[in-house]
């Protein structure tokens, strides 16, 4: 066995690069060796590799051969114990081999260290589950350069993570391993049948009707795979079954009998020891070519889905005949394995079935296709974890092309059931109890996840309810459904910090279209007159939808008031509503609301029922996924960016939402014309930077500050509302939220356990220049302004905060007091550029680092766009379907 090789590239190899090399040779121990003459053969050699991709040629390979160095390879077992060390590059072949008595996963030519990191999935998953859940200590090259022990009680938040990604912190030169008797097998000394059945493709139905037979039985212990492959020296596409089971070998050829009678083109049966169980798959192990490997956990198995990845297989060799040594696969172990550990690292302890794409082929020119049907065989499996907003529209969106099978996961369930008219009806909105954002409030865990901040230094160390939507539908089940879009200066920055000009909102416009469905105001419902709305026809789509954004089918009077006095403070009227990329003045803004029946239109009630009768999606509600990548010792989502909101109160005369909900015309109304008080949620905000004088009195540091912001993103958002006060008087509300807060939060991992909440911190109010503070002072004083304009419907002094908070200290101590969240935070797994360290997702909302998995929600947008959120999250999820569905 040749020692592990380092490389140090250094295409020029000049002075500098000698004298690296000479320092190095100093450091390392007499037994090293490094090779620099890239005609030699044993630097050729040692170049060589499973696959030929990305192959770069180095100025140097460092050939290590003690710990100081990098590893020694060496096996130690210690039978007492029940364990095994693994040092260095040790094959797999040759540690079952120096194992012999003992028992633990398989592959041949891998190395045992990879094999474990990775997973470590083999034919003994199934018995013992998978290699990193029985790793017990591993030693680590951390990038500082120090050698770490770590296992359960040293680092143990570092062992944890190298269980679940090893490869992602340091280099692990060493593992202790778990151990398992080889009666885990079913005989004494280890031996299991294994049967090998060949099938012709014409026989796929049948054969897959018994493979998934086979899988979904329980009372055997069996495992194996389904191998769609083109064995030489023909490569003529052939199904083969390799099936283990784990008992009296007499018994094997009972238990598959039914393989057997489809009689198979070929059949052979073996019952090797475990050094030998993957004899088999030597084929794939050669060194060279272009090879690439990947591994997707299954829900189950779908018999359609196996179909096409024989169609798939088949078109793949018709257009790169080279690639003939490719195959896709599908695992099995059965039933599950009984040692299940809940709280794995690898956290794929509930997967039983998985596919397996091995890419190959020989000429460079193929190798971007090879991957691109790599990457439509696993899409014909794709699952979707999260039934939120974005989750249920990209499920929805991929699941129109029926050659992919879509599983959307998502830890609640249906919000009509779970929180009835709370949700369903839009002037019930504010009544739902759990709304409260006091640390200790009325739960409803059915369709809330409960959170709890950490104390807020800017709030008063006050500890917030964040709510957070936990149903079908996510948060647009909870929502307060207003549907705006964010400026063309927002999406510009989105485009530049990404490095890509499809997120302009010139290019983003197709996508907010395609989603929503537009209806313009329905006077004869809204009944009343003085209700101003401007929109821009061109900036829907008549074919749109199936999100429904209407007008509301009735108008709280009040509201209209509220509209008079903000446009006399300056805020008119703007002609082309908030949805053509402009947010300044005032405007009466659109909801998603299906103004036929008066009800929330959500991503379930609009993308899920229209595509629930498909086929190919399946829904699973009430599981939760619970895979969680850690980053050095904790998981951190940083930028936390939200926008923190507070309101002044006025009594008014005039009658008001929540009065007239009380009337029996209220019922009839909706009932009879989805019209009416229960049919409605306000509707009318305004956007401003801050004016003369207020802006005079902020800091030059915090103006500095503020010039971040694009030209044409405000600064303030106004909210108007109504409410009943306990004494049943009317209560008129004017709000500020801060459109463009400067202060960051995050979140937090603090455990592997998914049941134990995050902390969060949402950071109001802690930026340096203390802008997001002078702003708030500024749109309070703004909000007095308005109400000074509408004394005609006024009754009483100011109600909040009353009129003797007059000095800026008084107005910032009741704003860090009374601040609530609007519930837009975002930015916590931000997209940005391949040089952006801080950026978690790229362009397409890949995960670095990660294959096959993307993020889709506001945690994925770089920054918080000024206003309301939905309409950018449908956005989004649009987009990325598409980029998803053309391979991209």
């Amino acid at each position: 066995m040749s020692p592990l090789s380092v490389t140090v590239k250094n295409p020029a190899f000049a002075m500098a690069g000698s004298e690296f090399i000479s320092e190095l040779r100093s450091k390392l121990s007499t037994e090293a060796c490094v090779i620099t003459d890239a005609s030699k053969k044993e630097f050729q050699l040692a170049l060589l590799r499973w696959s030929d991709v990305d192959v770069k040629i180095p100025g140097a390979i460092v050939q290590v051969s003690n710990e100081l160095d990098a590893a020694l390879t060496s096996v130690q077992v210690n039978a007492a114990e029940h364990q095994v060390t693994v040092t260095g590059g040790l094959l797999m072949k040759e540690f079952a081999t120096a194992l012999a008595n003992a028992a633990i996963g398989n592959g041949n030519t891998i190395g045992v260290i990879p094999y474990c990191l990775g997973g470590g999935i083999g034919v003994a998953t199934g018995l013992m589950g998978f290699a990193c859940d029985n790793m017990r200590s591993a030693k680590v090259i951390l990038a500082d350069g120090q050698l770490v022990f770590t296992d359960d009680k040293h680092r143990p938040d570092l062992f944890w993570a190298i269980k679940g990604a090893g490869f992602y912190f340091g280099v692990v030169i060493e593992i202790t391993l778990r151990t398992y008797p080889l009666s885990i097998f079913g005989t004494p000394a280890g031996q299991h049948w294994i049967g090998r059945f060949m099938y012709p493709l014409d026989r796929a139905a049948e054969v897959f009707e018994v493979v998934k037979s086979l899988i979904t039985a329980s009372e055997n212990r069996t495992a194996g795979l389904l191998m769609i492959i083109a064995p030489p020296p023909q490569f003529k596409p052939v199904i083969v079954v390799v099936p283990h089971y784990f008992g009296d070998a007499k018994e094997g050829p009972k238990v598959f009998q039914a393989l057997t009678s489809l009689g198979p083109s070929f059949f052979s049966e073996t019952m090797p020891h475990v050094p030998n169980l993957s004899d088999h798959l030597d084929f794939a192990c050669g060194k060279g070519g272009l090879r690439r490997f990947n591994l997707t956990g299954l829900r189950e198995f779908n018999v359609e889905n196996c179909s096409k990845l024989i169609e798939l297989f088949q078109q793949l060799l018709d257009a790169c005949p080279d690639a003939a040594s490719s195959g896709y696969f599908i695992e099995w172990h059965c039933p599950p394995p009984p040692n299940v550990v809940t709280n794995s690292a690898f956290s794929h302890e509930d997967i039983h079935i998985w596919l397996h794409c091995l890419s190959w082929c020989q000429e460079e020119e193929h190798l971007d296709k090879v991957f691109e049907f790599e990457g439509r065989a696993i899409n014909a499996m794709r699952t979707v974890i999260g039934g939120g907003t974005a989750g249920i529209t990209l499920a929805s969106r991929l699941a129109q092309n029926e050659s992919l099978s879509i599983a959307i996961i998502e830890a609640g369930s249906f919000y009509e059931i779970d929180n009835g008219n709370f949700s369903v009806l839009p002037g019930l909105y504010a009544a739902s109890p759990f709304y409260a954002t006091t640390e200790t409030f009325p739960q409803q865990p059915l369709v809330d996840w409960g959170l709890v901040t950490a104390p807020q230094t800017g709030a008063l160390n006050r500890k917030i309810h964040y709510a957070q939507g936990k149903t079908l539908s996510g948060s647009s089940a909870l929502n307060a459904m207003a549907y705006h879009r964010g400026t063309f200066g927002s999406y510009d920055r989105w485009a530049d910090v990404v490095g890509d000009d499809s997120y302009t909102f010139a290019n983003l416009l197709p996508y907010f279209r395609r989603s929503c469905e537009f209806h313009p105001p329905d006077f004869n419902k809204r009944q009343i007159l003085n209700a101003t709305v401007k929109f821009d026809v061109s900036a829907f789509d008549v074919d749109g939808g199936p999100l429904q954004v209407s007008y509301s089918n009735w108008v709280d009077p009040a509201l209209t008031w509220f509209e008079r006095a903000l446009v006399a403070i300056g805020l008119p009227i703007n002609t082309k509503g908030f949805n053509s990329g402009s947010l300044t003045g005032t405007s009466w803004i659109p909801s998603t609301i299906d103004p036929e029946i008066g009800e929330r239109s959500s991503s379930e009630s609009s993308f899920l029922q229209q595509t629930i009768e498909i086929d190919n999606i399946f829904v699973y509600t009430q599981a939760q996924a619970t895979r969680i990548l850690f980053n050095s010792t904790r998981a951190y989502g940083r930028n936390l960016q939200d926008q923190p909101t507070f309101g002044l109160s006025q009594s008014i005369d005039l009658p008001v939402q929540g009065r007239l909900l009380q009337e029996a015309e209220a019922f009839t109304q909706f009932l009879q014309d989805g019209a009416g008080p229960f049919s409605s949620l306000n509707g009318l905000v305004a956007f401003e930077k801050v004016p003369p004088p207020f802006r005079s009195n902020i800091s030059l540091a915090a103006l500095k500050s503020l010039e971040d912001f694009e030209s044409d993103w405000p600064e303030s958002e106004y909210l108007t509302s109504t409410t009943t006060a306990t004494n049943g008087l009317s209560v008129g509300l004017i709000s500020a939220a801060l459109a463009a807060p400067l202060s960051r939060g995050s979140v937090t991992i603090t455990s592997p356990d998914i049941s134990i909440p995050p902390v969060i911190d949402l950071g109001w109010y802690t930026d340096h220049t203390d802008a997001d503070a002078q702003v708030a002072i500024a749109a309070f004083k703004r909000i007095r302004q308005a109400f000074a304009k509408i004394p005609d419907i006024t009754t009483t002094p100011e109600l909040r905060p009353g009129p003797t908070v007059q000095s800026d200290q008084d107005i910032l101590f009741y704003i860090r007091n009374t601040t609530i969240p609007l519930y837009h935070a975002g930015g916590t797994c931000a997209m940005g550029r391949s040089n952006d360290t801080q950026a978690v997702i790229d362009g397409q909302a890949r995960v670095r680092g990660v294959q096959n998995l993307r993020v889709v929600d506001m945690s994925a947008v770089p920054f918080v766009p000024p206003g309301h959120l939905q309409a950018t999250v449908y956005m989004l999820a649009e987009k990325i379907a598409e980029n998803i569905l053309k391979g991209l």
